[in-house]
């Protein structure tokens, strides 16, 4: 599985990038929406994981282009509470931060 995660906090992405190194999920970290963007069009991705709340292009935007490229699963990440607004905006599923890495692991098997 292909997995492209987009958040601005580089400690949260170390330590998913270390919770899924012993798995077979090949990940693609980002800490900026807008390079997210730009790598998603030459790059297909299964799921894409990302923050809501980023400077310059927001969650919102990189799920929209990650869905319009065809990604079937995003599972979107943040601090707030916006679980409601970000499946509606097409999100598969919500983990609120700080992330419980047995509730990504299970998102990620529901996206297998």
């Amino acid at each position: 599985m292909n997995v492209l995660l987009v958040d601005d906090d580089p400690d949260l992405i170390e330590s998913i990038q270390d919770l899924l190194s012993e798995t077979s999920i090949e990940l693609s970290p980002m800490v900026s929406g807008a390079r997210a963007m730009e790598y998603l069009r030459d790059h297909p991705y299964d799921v894409v994981i990302c923050d809501i709340n980023m400077p310059s292009v927001s969650g919102y935007e990189v799920m929209a282009a990650a869905r319009e490229l065809g990604c079937q699963h995003v599972i979107a990440i943040s601090g707030d509470s916006l679980e409601w607004e970000s499946k509606s905006r097409g999100a598969t599923d919500f983990i609120r931060k700080p992330v419980d890495y047995d509730e990504l692991l299970k998102a990620l098997k529901t996206c297998l």
